[in-house]
Formats: C-alpha cells, sequence, structure tokens
C-alpha cells in the first residue's frame, strides 16, 4: 500500500476525482511518448507505465471498499515500480550525455534502493516515510521522460 492511494482512496469522491485526473494524464503521456520517444522497445515500456498509474487510479488502494480492487491496486503498483525501473536502465542505454548517465545512473540505483526497500526488507523507517520516497520515485520518472523530449529534439 502507498500512501498516495491510501489518501486518494479515503473518499469516494477523491477515488473517482484522481480516476478523471488519471485517465487524463494517461492519454497526455502516451502523446507524449508517442511525439518523444523514439525506440520502440522504451515506447512500449512507457504505456505500460502509464497503464499501471491508470490502474493505480482505477483500483483504489481501500481493503474496506474492495479487497478485489485493492489486490488489483498492489498488482498494478508492482508492475509500475519495476516497469519504471526498466525505463530508466533503457534510459542509461541510451543516453547521449553526460547529464541524462548520471541521472539514471541514480535513477536505477533510487529504484532498486526503492523496491528493496518497500517490497524485500520492508523497512521501518522508509514505509512510515513512504509518502517521501514515492514522490522522489515519481519525479526520477518525470525526469527521465523530459530527456526523452531532449533527445527526440537533437533527432529533429
Amino acid at each position: 500500500m502507498s500512501p498516495i492511494s491510501i489518501y486518494v482512496a479515503l473518499r469516494p469522491w477523491t477515488a473517482v476525482l484522481y480516476g478523471i485526473v488519471a485517465i487524463i494524464m494517461t492519454a497526455m503521456g502516451i502523446r507524449y511518448i508517442n511525439n518523444c520517444v523514439t525506440h520502440k522497445g522504451k515506447r512500449f515500456v512507457y504505456y505500460i507505465v502509464f497503464i499501471c498509474i491508470l490502474g493505480c487510479a482505477v483500483c483504489p488502494c481501500n481493503s474496506e471498499w474492495s479487497m478485489v480492487m485493492f489486490k488489483l491496486h498492489n498488482l498494478f503498483a508492482i508492475g509500475l515500480m519495476l516497469m519504471v525501473l526498466i525505463s530508466f536502465g533503457l534510459g542509461l542505454m541510451e543516453a547521449r550525455f553526460s547529464v541524462q548517465r548520471i541521472v539514471s545512473i541514480v535513477s536505477i540505483c533510487y529504484a532498486i534502493f526503492f523496491i528493496v526497500s518497500y517490497l524485500v526488507l520492508r523497512l521501518k523507517f522508509f514505509t512510515m516515510t513512504l509518502f517521501i520516497w514515492e514522490n522522489a520515485f515519481i519525479y526520477l520518472l518525470l525526469t527521465n521522460l523530459y530527456f526523452e523530449m531532449l533527445n527526440s529534439k537533437i533527432d529533429t
């Protein structure tokens, strides 16, 4: 369970509102990917990333509402973490300048730390402050997507 998802699923209206926002965000993300990402494999990975984001929104993280939705949410969240890690690796392989390589390496290390701390070790200090760690993970994803735009401008 992630804190962002728990807060979103506190009330039905916030879950519905976030679901609508996630649909818009997914459509915009897919459009962005279609315009910026040239590598087909990487494009596929980003599609899965946005589908997982949408899946997390459509399946609220509230076990009191529905245990099935709760479990689906967790599957989408785990898929999201793993696919973002793969996207960081692909970003490193296609990095065109040193800053992008450094950000990709930091992102990969962070994603591994995040996944191991959350899924494997379940570290108390990590789970108690998961909201902060989760936001950093999202910012690294956005940073890597930004580099995709820069790479596409170099290609044109």
